[in-house]
């Protein structure tokens, strides 16, 4: 099933929509996508939440001005939720997988900046650079213990519901390792997945409370 009326470039939408989880909802019929913001009330999509239509050839940035989303979230029986610490607007899930709006879904405009990038560095892009560069070479979990020593973390293996792989085409994880000394800015997980593959992931380091 495809929808083609919602303007949405990254593709996500039509995902969500086959996700039953989730409480983006796709007709069929009429090629549109609706949001259920409360057990009985659904509004029509204009926009994907996540892309805001936009794409590299396409950049047009302005604010929302409509404020639906901020009105959703300041009833409390909607499924609109609004993060007062980082200053985010989320549509909650049945299986706590939420999505973030960066976008207005009805008027397409920039929705309040995250406030993240107070609580977390920005990862160095040198640091990140040289990390990968290392790791280049590495073909499996005990190659990057070699390389870096033993992890600060390692993690479980994490499998998904199969339904949910094939939507969003997600990966069984067999391990991940976790090492947040290597780096002054960020932190660094390394996964070997289903088949395998290793992965690589920075995330920045959480900045320490402000006295």
């Amino acid at each position: 099933m495809v929808m083609s009326s919602t303007k949405c470039k990254c593709g996500m939408l039509n995902k969500w929509a086959q996700d039953p989880n989730t409480r983006i909802v796709g007709d069929k019929e009429s090629g549109n996508y609706f949001v259920a913001i409360a057990p009985s009330t659904n509004v029509p999509v204009m926009f994907c939440p996540s892309c805001g239509a936009r794409d590299e050839r396409f950049v047009e940035n302005y604010d929302c001005s409509c404020r639906s989303v901020q009105g959703w979230a300041e009833d409390p029986d909607f499924y609109v939720v609004f993060d007062r610490q980082f200053n985010e607007y989320s549509l909650t899930s049945r299986d706590d997988q939420n999505i973030l709006f960066h976008y207005c879904p009805t008027c397409g405009g920039n929705l309040p900046g995250s406030a993240r990038s107070e609580f977390f560095e920005q990862p160095s892009v040198s640091e990140m650079s040289e990390l990968r560069r290392k790791l280049s070479s590495v073909k499996s979990l005990e190659d990057v213990i070699a390389l870096l020593g033993p992890p600060d973390e390692a993690l479980s293996p994490a499998t998904h519901d199969p339904a949910k792989k094939a939507i969003y085409g997600l990966e069984d994880i067999k391990q991940t390792l976790k090492y947040g000394s290597v780096s002054e800015t960020l932190d660094l997980s390394v996964s070997e997945n289903e088949k395998g593959q290793i992965r690589i992931a920075f995330s920045g380091k959480a900045k320490s409370p402000k006295p």
